[in-house]
């Protein structure tokens, strides 16, 4: 075994031999990202920018070396898991969910898939990075748990503001 191999064995966030599939959990939600990729195919590739992902929590510098992980909204990027993410990954566009609001007109996205990707990315120097954001209606779709949940929440404290 090659210590790539080796690496990428014991690396919690590179896909094992058996895995079922990729989840992104996000509160209560749980995103399929399988189903999610294949929802998005077809859709509108937009791009977004270094500077956007950078406010979003992406770091465009790498932590110090005691330093691993840093969190990206609430999922974590692995310093050590940027070095196994396939070159061909890198030409896959960033995946957002579009997440419940009552909010007319507003959307709030949850990067679901590529915040390695975003990371490398930004650290390179990328200025305008490809995206597909799902509509609310793929998202939900995408969504195996918890979206009943969020759209509960929204309602219950729209009816306790008034």
């Amino acid at each position: 075994m090659t210590a790539t191999a080796k690496a990428k064995s014991t690396c919690p966030q590179c896909p094992q031999p058996g895995d079922k599939g990729e989840w992104y959990h996000f509160f209560a939600m749980v995103f399929d990202v399988k189903k999610a990729r294949e929802l998005a195919e077809g859709e509108e590739i937009v791009h977004v920018t270094a500077a956007q992902l950078v406010q979003y929590g992406i770091r465009g510098e790498r932590l110090a070396p005691t330093a691993r992980t840093f969190k990206v909204g609430l999922a974590g990027v692995n310093e050590d898991h940027l070095q196994h993410i396939p070159v061909e990954a890198l030409d896959r566009p960033l995946l957002f969910a579009t997440l419940p609001t009552l909010v007319v007109g507003a959307a709030n996205h949850v990067l679901i898939d590529g915040s390695h990707t975003a990371t490398i990315k930004v650290r390179r120097g990328d200025e305008k990075i490809a995206a597909v954001i799902l509509s609310p209606e793929l998202s939900r779709e995408c969504c195996e748990r918890g979206w009943q949940e969020m759209a509960r929440g929204f309602s219950r404290r729209a009816r306790q503001s008034r």
